[in-house]
């Protein structure tokens, strides 16, 4: 669900950027290929960005943690479940904003 949810903000620059390039689909595929290797092993700013900012780790990596007696039950539980939730919030807020926003090419 955060997964989608990124390719929906992705999409959404598609109404703004006029033009054939899609190359910013890529991005919420290099995130969720980094979301294969531990958390631990990238710089502080790449792992808050992994589990705030982006929250595409939060459902591995804390229940992962949880595992493997690290973390708190109560946070592998419930952090994957406020992240997907308020990750398709906000996607669907800037998908109504940016639908409303938009302008056919005319042809």
């Amino acid at each position: 669900m955060i997964y989608t949810a990124a390719l929906v903000l992705l999409g959404c620059l598609q109404f703004r950027i006029v033009g054939p390039w899609s190359h910013h689909f890529m991005v919420a595929h290099q995130l969720l290929n980094a979301t294969r290797y531990p958390v631990h092993i990238y710089p502080r700013w790449f792992r808050y960005t992994l589990l705030f900012a982006f929250p595409i780790a939060t459902p591995v990596f804390l229940p992962g943690l949880w595992l493997r007696g690290e973390g708190s039950l109560a946070i592998a539980a419930v952090a994957p479940v406020a992240a997907a939730l308020i990750s398709a919030t906000i996607a669907y807020v800037v998908w109504e904003r940016a639908i409303r926003r938009y302008q056919s090419t005319g042809s």
